[in-house]
């Protein structure tokens, strides 16, 4: 169950990677030009945005598989017993919120300007 799980996440990890290589080379061109001022500003934009976008095509996938290698490789160290599954952290996302909950009482019962 947990080889399957791993994998699963794997296979999700690298489905996103890919799919953020295909935004990337719409999505910096216009991340690009709407930073630039003027013409030759715009010119220059429209070609960094475009390679970053054809960067992030090699890149992205790269990472998306070493992903899909690591998630299947720990899958299968935990299936086979050489590796204890992680804890969830929910524990500590409890504690943290409380934690949060006692701050903010802090900060009002003291009257402290609120940094929260």
């Amino acid at each position: 169950a947990v080889v399957s799980t791993q994998s699963t996440g794997g296979l999700t990890g690298f489905a996103l990677h890919m799919l953020s290589a295909v935004a990337g080379v719409v999505q910096q061109p216009i991340q690009e030009l709407e930073r630039s001022e003027g013409v030759g500003g715009m010119t220059r934009g429209l070609m960094r945005g475009v390679s970053k976008g054809i960067v992030g095509v090699v890149t992205k996938p790269i990472g998306g598989a070493a992903e899909l290698v690591a998630n299947a490789g720990e899958g299968l160290l935990t299936g086979a017993g050489w590796l204890q599954a992680p804890q969830p952290l929910a524990h500590s996302i409890v504690q943290l919120q409380h934690f949060d909950s006692l701050l903010r009482l802090c900060v009002e019962v003291l009257k402290l300007p609120s940094i929260v």
